[in-house]
């Protein structure tokens, strides 16, 4: 699933994607090709939740919030789901083990937050 950014006209179009998970930060790509990096010090909030599929049935999901910018969100289908999840312990400080925050997910309806930044 890709961030999609509309103007306020709504003439423009921005697809994101995220496409992996390095010590910079997420690391997405939007429709013209141009690389971005959203620095882990940016993010500041991430929650989970379970959603339907149309085909693959109930997934996970994650929102990304960036301060002063945008909301991202990373499905368990997409290819960075694994680096994305494996990177979030090791560089944002507080942030849940999936061994947790999956577990709820799983067990109870509703959003889980996986990491609060301190402001």
């Amino acid at each position: 699933m890709a961030d999609t950014k509309v103007s306020s006209d709504d003439a423009v179009v921005e697809r994101i994607a995220v496409i992996a998970a390095d010590a910079d930060g997420l690391v997405a790509k939007c429709d013209q090709g141009k690389r971005l990096v959203y620095a882990w010090a940016r993010i500041v909030n991430i929650m989970g939740v379970m959603v339907d599929h149309h085909y693959a049935g109930r997934i996970m999901l994650l929102t990304f919030e960036i301060r002063d910018e945008r909301t991202i969100l990373l499905n368990e289908l997409e290819p960075a789901w694994r680096s994305v999840v494996a990177s979030l312990q090791r560089h944002l400080r507080g942030a849940l083990p999936f061994s947790l925050w999956g577990s709820q997910l799983v067990q109870r309806p509703g959003f889980t937050e996986v990491y609060q930044a301190s402001l």
